[in-house]
């Protein structure tokens, strides 16, 4: 007699990724699951790779007490990154087209993860080479959704809402929340509209930009 293991119903973590099923498919978007849940749709394989990695590490970090994790997506082009919203990485395909109609060369990470001062560090480099431009220890923005009578939010709910997805927050404490506040002081606010990612693609380049994605 052969004891097969125990098969739990509920596994922690059932991830997944949707694959073009022919590779002459030009430019074909890449889809990563947790469960049922989307993750992000990216052209780029190197971005579904470092989201994986990044759901695996970020549980990891949940529980660090000497830097502060954000599940939020950032991008950076030209000198200049930017902090998008959380929800922003199931929808990173339309920003990832319409940097490449508008002429913008972007990298991106799945998580930013800040020191007690403030300060993103290293955490979640897509490549080691800083010459490439592809790191992110220059975020000089925050894309944020406007509010329902048109306007920006102040920083204080800009803080709120990045605190709601800082899995390690309460192990950080204090300090952490300080170091969250500074760095959404000294950051510009951006406006994202995700149909229409123009202005925060203006911000990247350090000029306007003309999309020709589709609204």
């Amino acid at each position: 007699m052969v004891h097969l293991p125990v098969v739990r119903r509920n596994p922690d973590l059932v991830f997944s990724a949707i694959l073009p099923s022919s590779p002459t498919i030009a430019s074909p978007i890449l889809s990563l699951y947790e469960g049922c849940q989307p993750i992000v749709r990216t052209l780029s394989v190197e971005t579904l790779v470092q989201s994986f990695l990044s759901e695996l590490r970020g549980r990891a970090l949940s529980t660090a007490g000497d830097r502060l994790y954000l599940k939020s997506p950032a991008i950076r082009a030209t000198g200049h990154g930017l902090v998008l919203p959380p929800s922003a990485a199931r929808g990173l395909v339309r920003f990832e087209r319409a940097s490449l109609h508008a002429g913008v060369p972007i990298t991106s990470v799945p998580a930013v993860v800040l020191d007690l001062k403030g300060r993103p560090v290293h955490e979640f480099t897509p490549s080691g080479d800083e010459a490439n431009g592809s790191t992110m220890d220059t975020l000089d923005a925050i894309a944020v959704f406007r509010t329902l009578d048109g306007a920006l939010p102040s920083r204080a709910e800009v803080l709120f809402e990045l605190a709601q997805h800082a899995p390690n927050l309460r192990s950080v404490g204090e300090a952490g929340l300080e170091a969250l506040g500074s760095f959404v002081e000294s950051a510009k606010l951006v406006e994202w509209e995700e149909s229409h990612p123009t202005q925060a693609l203006a911000h990247l380049a350090g000029k306007p930009v003309v999309s020709q994605t589709p609204g």
